[in-house]
This record gives structure tokens, sequence and C-alpha cells, in this order.
């Protein structure tokens, strides 16, 4: 087994918590989830995934893929993951990268990929909490615009936690 970083090993069982054991529910896009893994998402991995699986899957296809262990900022880098795996990769990348902007002025440009420019300006960031702050309301913002009111307590409960 692939030994994990202490950053996603802090932020896990937060997010396996926020996710639940198991979910069908036929209003969420999602289906039948364990773990917050979707089987529509996971089909030719053994259902349900065992905890063990999920937490691989987790760190493989959503912690490594998308390098958040390169933010140095450990809420930060959970708090990408969370948004990640609850919106998908590319809107809470934008959103991350539009924070950036508001919060300190520092250009990079919003296309969803987190690259070295998007790296570096989060990881020098002159005021970390002010970036994790930003981004925690850009969350917000997004699921209130959303108007799924039945998620919605749910929605922001994560975004500020």
């Amino acid at each position: 087994m692939v030994e994990m970083d202490k950053k996603f090993l802090d932020n896990i069982d937060e997010l396996l918590t926020d996710e639940g054991i198991h979910s069908n529910d036929k209003d969420d896009p999602g289906g039948d989830t364990w773990y917050g893994i979707s089987r529509r998402s996971y089909p030719n991995i053994s259902w349900p995934p065992s905890l063990e699986e999920a937490i691989g899957i987790y760190y493989n296809d959503w912690w490594i893929k998308y390098k958040y262990n390169n933010i140095n900022d450990s809420e930060l880098a959970g708090e990408v993951l969370e948004a990640s795996v609850n919106m998908g990769p590319n809107r809470a990348h934008r959103l991350l990268q539009a924070a950036i902007i508001k919060s300190n002025g520092d250009y990079v440009k919003v296309d969803g990929i987190l690259g070295p420019k998007t790296f570096i300006a989060i990881n020098s960031h002159t005021v970390p909490g002010w970036l994790l702050a930003e981004y925690r309301l850009s969350l917000i913002l997004y699921y209130l615009d959303l108007k799924k009111s039945k998620f919605l307590a749910g929605w922001i409960r994560r975004a500020i936690s």
C-alpha cells in the first residue's frame, strides 16, 4: 500500500464524515454512493467499496491527481479536496483561482487547472487565512446560487468547516 502524506491524512476524516457511509438520494445526481464514492463514477470497482478502497480512491484520484499535496496550508488543501469532491474539480479550482485574485490581487488564469503558477500564488499568499476565508465565501455563494434547498444546509456546513 502507498504511504499517504500527512496533510491528506489530516483531512480525510472530515471528508468521510461529510460524505457519510451510504447515500442513495433520488435528488442527488451522484446516485448510489458509499463514502462519497459514486457507483456512476466508479462502475468497475467491487461494490460497495470498503472504507480502505474509498480512502485509496480519494488519495490517488483526487489528492495526487490534482496535486493538492502542493498546497502548503493543510486546511486550505483539505477545503479544496472537499469542494472538488462535492462540485467537481474544475469548478472548485476555478473558485480557488478567483479567490486568489480577490484576496491578494495576484493574477492567475481562472481555467480550473492547478498548475505551477496557481500553486505559487497559493503558497506565497501574503495572508493565507484570508485566502481560505475568501475561498469559503466563494463556495457559499456558489451553493446559494444553486437554489437546491434540500442540500443547502449541508453544503454551507461543509464550506465553513
